[in-house]
């Protein structure tokens, strides 16, 4: 939309973390170490690591269970938030991949940007590996529910093959970012 932004970072790890924070900056305000952030186990291990950059304990990754596909399983990411809230903690973000680096794994992003919204939570995409794919008919079938995400991550240096390392950071609210 008009209202977006992006930024470039020095690769997709950076980007991550600018996802992060600018989602606990925008969901949870000053106060954020009760909040909640969910993931899969394939997910990149930057997200983990920019959660502890950005100030969150370890147990505030929530590591939701995977199909055979290795992807996320929505109806768990539902469960947790729900148990979660009930237990006083404040979920925020949910991050789905658009291609994982260990498998090429794309979880169900339509689903999970409909947890994100009946849950409130901020949706962020790791497309570094193949957030890319989006430019091809075969890509954006398979990346469908990408442009839901209130961000995403993209690695130019991975899906473009540029020589040097580059991430970006696309916002949905660009005030947010």
């Amino acid at each position: 939309p008009r209202q977006s932004q992006g930024v470039l970072t020095p690769g997709g790890s950076m980007a991550n973390l600018s996802a992060l924070v600018t989602a606990r900056t925008a969901k949870l305000g000053e106060r954020f170490l009760d909040g909640t952030l969910y993931v899969s186990q394939e997910v990149h291990h930057s997200v983990a690591k920019s959660a502890r950059f950005a100030g969150f304990p370890a147990d505030a990754v929530r590591v939701v269970g995977t199909d055979d596909a290795l992807r996320m399983r929505p109806d768990l990411l539902r469960t947790a938030v729900r148990e979660d809230r009930a237990a006083g903690r404040r979920p925020f973000l949910v991050v789905g991949t658009a291609g994982t680096i260990n498998t090429g794994a794309v979880d169900p992003l339509n689903d999970i940007a409909d947890v994100a919204a009946d849950e409130d939570l901020w949706f962020h995409v790791d497309g570094a590996y193949g957030g890319f794919f989006q430019l091809t008919d075969r890509g954006r079938t398979a990346l469908a529910g990408i442009e839901r995400a209130d961000s995403i991550t993209l690695d130019p240096h991975k899906g473009l093959f540029l020589p040097y390392g580059t991430g970006a950071l696309l916002v949905r609210d660009g005030a947010a970012l």
